[in-house]
């Protein structure tokens, strides 16, 4: 039964053929319907979810990026501000089409923007990268106790694609001895990146977020916000959501208080 019913949403996403819908997207859409299904068989995945992101920006109101920002916008409120009109902008091309031509499925009194913002935080913080390129070809994909493993700075290993592309592989750069917690690195990213994405900063972390020389904390990079469109594209495209289109005009100052991993 739950066969058919993933065939069900598959054909409701036709109605997008033809227009753009990113991998992130579709595995929203998909993790957003059986997040509401009590007889789904992702229900035990589902309930390993986070219930909600309140460490991450995205989530933060007015009043707390203001409070970060030492009571003007940041340059973490600005890009928090362009990142919120990018999901509603998202929300409102993609989700009415859904309520026209599946309304079986998808029900504008439970598929909301809260929902929708959820399960596109899960994707954005959650997802591997896969690149299988054999039928069916699969670019990311969502992979329960794989998603688990915590991030540490620099850790060697990770996973990838097998070679005959029939599975996803997690190889250890590192020993560990029976008991330890497994690391993996979620990428080479600056403060402002990991809190923007996980919800957390790493204490020492020497990557800079401003392109510049030598390593800059999230501080220094609020500091330094130039305001300049180059600037925004650049800052824009290392959050990796939306386009700097949506980016309101400012020059924010330096930003500060932020939850450190240590």
């Amino acid at each position: 039964a739950e066969l058919s019913i993933t065939s069900e949403v598959l054909s409701a996403l036709e109605v997008f053929e033809g227009t753009k819908l990113s991998s992130a997207e579709r595995l929203a859409i998909f993790l957003m319907y059986h997040r509401f299904r009590a007889d789904s068989e992702l229900r035990p995945y589902i309930c390993s979810l986070p219930h909600n992101y309140s460490s991450v920006p995205l989530f933060w109101d007015d009043k707390q990026l203001i409070a970060v920002g030492q009571g003007h916008l940041s340059e973490l409120g600005v890009r928090t501000t362009g990142a919120k009109l990018y999901v509603v902008q998202q929300y409102n091309r993609l989700l009415p089409l859904l309520f026209q031509r599946a309304p079986e499925l998808f029900d504008p009194e439970v598929h909301t923007l809260p929902a929708f913002l959820w399960a596109l935080q899960t994707v954005k913080s959650r997802n591997w990268y896969v690149n299988r390129q054999r039928e069916p070809k699969i670019e990311y994909a969502m992979l329960p106790l794989g998603d688990m493993i915590n991030h540490r700075q620099n850790e060697p290993g990770g996973g990838r694609t097998s070679s005959d592309g029939a599975r996803f592989e997690l190889h250890s750069g590192s020993d560990y001895a029976a008991g330890d917690e497994v690391f993996i690195s979620y990428g080479n990213h600056c403060n402002m990146h990991l809190l923007m994405t996980y919800g957390f900063q790493v204490e020492g972390n020497a990557v800079n977020c401003t392109g510049k020389p030598g390593g800059t904390t999230l501080q220094q990079a609020g500091a330094g916000w130039a305001g300049k469109k180059q600037e925004l594209y650049r800052h824009w495209a290392a959050s990796g959501i939306g386009t700097s289109s949506v980016l309101p005009r400012g020059k924010p100052g330096a930003s500060s208080g932020m939850p450190v991993q240590r």
